[in-house]
């Protein structure tokens, strides 16, 4: 009888998570879909296009010695920070 409470127990505790995982799982599902319209968004305004280019002219150069010795010294952290 008192194996038989505890199991019940120990089910409805289960039953319990299991219901707070799927809530969880719904919200952050919901949460990176936001987060991708988002993205989408800025990537298509006048400032993400603008970011995007800079990038895809920096990449060449990322193996550039003189690019590295810029890099260390500091002069492209800001852009390292909004990465």
């Amino acid at each position: 009888m008192i194996i038989d409470l505890l199991i019940k127990k120990q089910q409805l505790q289960l039953q319990q998570c299991t219901a707070e995982y799927q809530q969880h799982k719904a919200v952050r599902q919901a949460y990176l879909w936001l987060l991708g319209q988002r993205s989408k968004q800025f990537i298509g305004s006048v400032p993400g296009l603008a970011l995007s280019f800079s990038v895809g002219m920096l990449m060449p150069l990322r193996h550039n010695a003189t690019f590295k010795m810029v890099w260390r010294l500091g002069g492209l952290r800001w852009l390292r920070s909004w990465l």
